[in-house]
């Protein structure tokens, strides 16, 4: 199980280089607002997860008469957020666990959410309470990331280190996992599947991004990567392992209606 207040201290302390790590973030914010523009006329949206905001300004761009709800669970984040969006009118920051607030009231037309919710404890039920607050033609819409994402930095720490070490990413959601919470809550939906290839210049750069980002592995005990000797053991396994330090990250985009527009 992730602990929220460690998913909270990663994301707080990385708020001031998200922006500059979060390229593939970027990206799938990009592809998720194509998806949610079949409403165009929607008026109520919630964003889940919202961090420094990036995406909340494009659905701020695709939707200007909308009031934009958006939660996030690091203060930081939502600072960072604050500045980035001080000249739209209709959006409401709010600091809080989703997991939380999942029957929150009022009613929206789109529930939405770029790469956070993989970071829930309670992923179905979150979706399932989530999916009552949803108008009749309401559309939830968000990309998570799943659990094959970094398998290959996996499989190096656990042969440079000898052992199965815990990371967060042991805690995403499979393909399947997935499909059964969409068919579990929605009468129609559908989930998309990318795989994303990133290739990075040293074992340094790799866990720079990872850490600036959010995403730091490490397990409850402290950080995993501690000395330049560990640094340099990895990125020898790598290159033995693929030739290059080269990572996969999976990407579900899964979007869901409760009933016909």
């Amino acid at each position: 199980m992730l602990l929220k207040k460690n998913i909270s201290d990663a994301f707080s302390r990385a708020a001031a280089s998200y922006d500059r790590y979060s390229r593939i973030q970027e990206g799938l914010a990009q592809r998720l607002i194509e998806e949610i523009k079949d409403l165009p006329d929607a008026r109520t949206i919630l964003e889940i997860g919202c961090g420094t905001g990036g995406y909340t300004l494009l659905i701020a761009d695709a939707f200007p008469r909308a009031s934009i709800t958006a939660v996030d669970i690091s203060g930081a984040m939502l600072a960072r957020a604050a500045m980035k969006l001080k000249s739209r009118k209709g959006i409401r920051l709010i600091e809080g666990d989703i997991e939380d607030m999942a029957g929150m009231s009022g009613k929206f037309q789109i529930i939405t959410s770029n790469s956070a919710m993989h970071w829930l404890n309670r992923l179905g039920e979150t979706v399932r309470q989530l999916s009552r607050c949803l108008t009749h033609s309401g559309m939830f819409a968000a990309t998570i990331f799943g659990s094959q994402s970094l398998l290959e930095l996996k499989k190096v720490i656990e042969e440079t280190f000898g052992a199965s070490r815990e990371l967060p990413i042991d805690n995403f959601p499979s393909k399947r996992v997935l499909e059964g919470i969409m068919t579990s809550t929605f009468p129609d939906w559908k989930i998309d599947r990318l795989h994303i290839k990133r290739r990075y210049h040293d074992m340094l750069s790799l866990l720079k991004t990872l850490k600036g980002s959010g995403v730091a592995p490490g397990t409850g005990h402290g950080p995993l990567i501690r000395t330049p000797h560990s640094v340099k053991a990895l990125e020898d396994c790598f290159k033995r392992r693929y030739g290059r330090i080269e990572i996969t990250y999976e990407v579900f985009i899964c979007c869901g209606r409760r009933g016909p527009t």
